[in-house]
């Protein structure tokens, strides 16, 4: 990943209890960020959250709410967590795995550890 001053960081559950903590330690951190993108399943699309002095809404886990992003953490449930995305498809199996299936022959970097969150 190019360094950059500032990142477009998505938070893919960003709902739930592990999302919220990993907003919390980007926050404690001082991370930078440039714009932050709270996705979600459709039930909290629009919704409002606060981070850092600021409001957010959620957006829907589409394809799109990806685009123009540095990173994504994931912290997504089962239903939300599968799809997907630009030149990749994804899952989530029942034990929590990850998988990601380049479509284009594109390779790239890729860090997981499901429904886990560490404050190292």
């Amino acid at each position: 990943m190019i360094r950059k001053e500032k990142y477009n960081v998505g938070i893919l559950g960003a709902s739930g209890a592990v999302g919220q903590e990993m907003m919390k330690i980007l926050k404690e951190r001082n991370f930078p960020i440039a714009e932050l993108r709270p996705i979600a399943s459709a039930r909290s699309a629009g919704k409002e959250i606060d981070y850092n002095g600021e409001k957010f809404k959620f957006v829907e886990a589409a394809d799109d709410a990806f685009e123009g992003l540095d990173i994504v953490l994931g912290a997504a449930e089962n239903d939300i967590a599968s799809g997907t995305y630009g030149t990749c498809s994804w899952t989530i199996d029942a034990d929590g795995v990850l998988t990601i299936r380049p479509t284009d022959g594109v390779e790239g970097t890729l860090a997981s550890n499901t429904n886990f969150t560490a404050k190292m």
